[in-house]
């Protein structure tokens, strides 16, 4: 993925989480059926892992750029998560 034409999207109608390429206006899908409560997205620049709330599922989902690897990091129920942003020097 070129991080510098690229930008993460979510698609909630077919719930899935993608990378849109600016240049080339291609679009590839990742996660399908993981994309329909996305509230928000953070990127870490360091790590290069996505943050995201989702607040159909309650959690907060962390997930590699390339989406081998994800995982829930932080439950929230009964609460929704609505945001989430990351600490520039505590990440």
């Amino acid at each position: 993925m070129n991080k510098l034409c690229s930008i993460f999207i979510t698609i909630p109608r077919s719930q899935y989480i993608g990378v849109h390429n600016i240049k080339t206006n291609a679009t590839k899908l990742y996660l399908q059926g993981m994309g329909h409560g996305i509230e928000n997205m953070a990127y870490d620049w360091v790590t290069g892992n996505l943050y995201m709330s989702d607040s159909t599922m309650k959690w907060i989902l962390v997930s590699s750029s390339d989406f081998k690897y994800y995982n829930y990091v932080y439950k929230t129920f009964p609460d929704l998560p609505y945001g989430v942003t990351l600490h520039a020097k505590e990440r």
